[in-house]
């Protein structure tokens, strides 16, 4: 589905995504942590704020 990541992806987190891969695509270890750290990031955060009781109510940005 378009426009989500592990629950509703706000326009923001879209953006980051776009820059983590973007930054996976340079060869080396150093852009791939970062690109790796920034998708675990978000995937916690979204963990935490993206729960089964928000995504009833309607989309949890």
């Amino acid at each position: 589905m378009i426009g989500y990541y592990f629950g509703h992806a706000s326009m923001v987190v879209r953006l980051v995504l776009i820059g983590a891969a973007l930054s996976m695509i340079a060869v080396g270890w150093v852009t791939d942590l970062i690109g790796l750290s920034v998708a675990a990031a978000l995937f916690l955060w979204q963990r935490r704020m993206v729960t089964p009781a928000t995504l009833t109510h309607g989309r949890a940005d």
